[in-house]
């Protein structure tokens, strides 16, 4: 069948010259695959920058699904610092919707990054 338009998704790499458009997340998930690490890291980055520069992320009243896609990708292109307080304030929300175990996942990513991200400095010095 033909994919309706409101379905696909667009990301602009952020150099001008790249643009990924995707009508299906099978087909997205396939080029993710094939990507090289470092090619990834970079597009979820770019998302991410793009996301926060197309509007204002308030923590308190800005969309969850927003702000959970927000926190996939800084987590996903390694920037704690970033996702971290997207992890806390999602997680406060879904707590205060008596959502305690998903809440308790959010977090725990959360955590599991910083503890990459402590290895990881520490393997550098």
């Amino acid at each position: 069948g033909e994919i309706e338009p409101r379905t696909a998704t667009t990301w602009n790499a952020g150099d001008g010259d790249r643009f990924f458009q995707f009508s299906h997340a099978m087909w997205r998930k396939s080029v993710l695959d094939k990507m090289l690490k470092e090619q990834k890291i970079n597009l979820h980055r770019s998302i991410a920058e793009a996301m926060e520069n197309e509007q204002v992320v308030n923590m308190e009243s800005s969309d969850i699904g927003r702000l959970l896609t927000l926190f996939d990708h800084w987590k996903s292109c390694g920037n704690f610092g970033k996702a971290a307080p997207l992890a806390l304030a999602v997680g406060l929300r879904l707590e205060d919707w008596d959502l305690s175990a998903q809440s308790l996942d959010l977090y725990r990513d959360a955590l599991e990054m910083c503890y990459e991200s402590a290895d990881n400095s520490d393997g550098r010095e």
